[in-house]
């Protein structure tokens, strides 16, 4: 577990060229905060720190995948709880995506 954990870390801090805060919120999950941040830099985003995880993760027999979600806060919009909600909303899909992709392959 310990070593997922820092494979994950590893690979947020190394793709960033932008100022980011990350935090481990608990378990095997993190919280990264970014500023001024859209869609298109998200999900660029998203995909750097996947492909640099593949190349951080410990060679385990078993696969580990890494599930990712995000969303953006504006001022107004709504609230910073509900904008954490989001992101988790959409990490969750992220992670049955990738189940349903793994179950593909193994059929």
């Amino acid at each position: 577990g310990d070593e997922y954990i820092m494979a994950a870390a590893t690979a947020i801090r190394s793709i960033s060229n932008q100022k980011i805060l990350l935090y481990r919120t608990g378990g095997d999950e993190f919280a990264a905060i970014l500023f001024d941040a859209d869609q298109p830099q998200m999900t660029a985003l998203c995909e750097a720190i996947r492909k640099e995880y593949e190349r951080h993760r410990p060679n385990w027999k078993i696969k580990t995948a890494l599930s990712i979600g995000w969303a953006i806060w504006r001022p107004g919009d709504e609230t910073l709880e509900q904008t954490f909600q989001q992101a988790d909303l959409r990490m969750y899909r992220n992670k049955a995506e990738l189940k349903e992709a793994e179950n593909d392959q193994s059929a």
